[in-house]
């Protein structure tokens, strides 16, 4: 497989990635708070940060955009942790989805 098709691949993720962050921020918006479609989420993002590792001189960007991430899913587990459900949804709407944006963005950009 060249380096363009997993690339390809993992943008096919991380898009479901974002889609779950977005299904996730309604339904927060409903009042439902998901652990197991957070931990699914979650786990689709290790798998691109896992690869990225292996293409550090390439994804520059997007290595930085993963590392963002991280940090925001840490505070946000945090949150999830504490019960806090006003954090819970700040942390998401506000750190998580224009980073997971900026991070598609930057992965769409190793493709090419």
């Amino acid at each position: 497989m060249s380096n363009i098709e997993m690339f390809q691949q993992l943008n096919q993720v991380a898009e479901t990635v974002e889609e779950g962050f977005l299904h996730i921020s309604a339904r927060i918006a409903e009042g439902e708070i998901s652990l197991d479609l957070a931990a699914d989420v979650i786990e689709g993002f290790a798998v691109v940060e896992q690869v990225l590792e292996g293409f550090a001189s390439e994804a520059g960007g997007a290595q930085e955009s993963t590392r963002q991430l991280h940090h925001y899913l840490q505070q946000w587990m945090t949150a999830y942790e504490q019960g806090d459900a006003v954090q819970i949804g700040n942390i998401l709407n506000l750190n998580i989805i224009p980073v997971v944006k900026e991070w598609r963005s930057r992965l769409e950009q190793l493709q090419h």
